[in-house]
């Protein structure tokens, strides 16, 4: 079951370890998207296709969905926000 919402707190969100076929995100790409549509304004009517999933409650599925995010964030040198501990879903780039 699904349902449409707008999710306002971004530190309880993680990117789902199968995002984009498990390469989750370009933390390049996603500082220079994020500082463009700073520039000319976010335009919420464009996003779309995206969805949450709620953090696994299985521990070492958990474990494995945070560690992911580690990573990321390690490899992103600086470009991307550190993990908060108050992570609650992790976001899919759907095919639209």
């Amino acid at each position: 079951m699904g349902w449409p919402t707008k999710w306002s707190s971004d530190h309880q969100i993680l990117c789902h370890p199968d995002n984009r076929c498990g390469t989750m995100v370009s933390y390049h790409d996603a500082w220079s998207k994020g500082m463009a549509m700073l520039a000319v304004g976010i335009q919420t009517n464009l996003l779309q296709g995206s969805m949450a999933i709620g953090m696994s409650k299985d521990e070492a599925k958990r474990k494995v969905q945070i560690s992911k995010n580690e990573q990321l964030f390690q490899e992103g040198i600086g470009h991307l926000a550190p993990l908060t501990g108050q992570e609650l879903l992790g976001c899919y780039k759907w095919p639209i």
